[in-house]
Order: C-alpha cells, then sequence, then structure tokens
C-alpha cells in the first residue's frame, strides 16, 4: 500500500473524502488505504492510462468497486466484473459487485479512479442438532 488515508470523524463514523484522496503517478497506480479491520477494508486506486491490476481472484472475499473517474475500458475476469462472460464498462458514479472466487483484473485506456472494499465471508456455523436418547 502507498500510504494510508486521513479520515475526519463525525459522531461514530469516519468520512473520507475521496475525491481530495485522488493521486495519479506517471510511473505506477497509486493506492491509499481507508481503513481496515478484520472483516472489511477498503482502498481507492488511481490509474493513469496502461496501468492495470493483474488478474487476481479472492477466494474468501466479495468485493465492491465505485468508480470515481473514467471508466473501465477493459474488465475480464472469471466471468468478468459484470458477470456471465461479460467485461463490465461502467461509468463514473457506478458500482460493481464482485463475488467471492471471481476472477477481476483491469487494464486504465485512459485516467481512472475506482473506490473499492473487500469483505471477508462470513463463516457459516455448523447445525447442531440435539440427540435424545
Amino acid at each position: 500500500m502507498d500510504e494510508t488515508a486521513a479520515a475526519t470523524v463525525a459522531g461514530v463514523a469516519q468520512v473520507f473524502d475521496l475525491r481530495a484522496l485522488k493521486a495519479f503517478a506517471p510511473d505506477k497506480r497509486v493506492r491509499r488505504m481507508l481503513f481496515k479491520t478484520d472483516q472489511l477494508w477498503s482502498e481507492i486506486a488511481c490509474y493513469e492510462p496502461g496501468q492495470s491490476t493483474v488478474m487476481h481472484m479472492h477466494p474468501k472475499e466479495e468485493e465492491a468497486i465505485f468508480v470515481l473517474e473514467g471508466m473501465h475500458p477493459r474488465s475480464h475476469g472469471g466471468g468478468g466484473l459484470g458477470g456471465h462472460g461479460r467485461a463490465a464498462r461502467p461509468d463514473p458514479g457506478a458500482r460493481v459487485h464482485a463475488g467471492a472466487g471471481r476472477g477481476a483484473g483491469l487494464h486504465a485506456g485512459h485516467r481512472l479512479a475506482v473506490g473499492h472494499g473487500h469483505g471477508h465471508l462470513a463463516r457459516r456455523r455448523a447445525r447442531r442438532r440435539l440427540v435424545t436418547h
């Protein structure tokens, strides 16, 4: 992670101004961690044209992506970010959900800023059967 972003506190919530946190670099994507807990983490990632995130998969995490600037000119993955084998090309303001175990990656054809978060899947508790004798 490049750095951790500062938040303002409003009551019990942390508030991040994502527009103010955008930062771009010509040599690599810029990532800023917003927060991280045991179950959830979120960051902002900014890409110049030609920069990318390689194909990857989170087997036990779901991912939510919010497009702040630009759009995904090419998103790809096991089913694509949009699912069902189609590449998602969302515009600014769009939110994309990628379920656990789905491959995803992106390549910026032009300037792109996304906020995204990952959440661990809840572990299902095994049901105990009450055995009576």
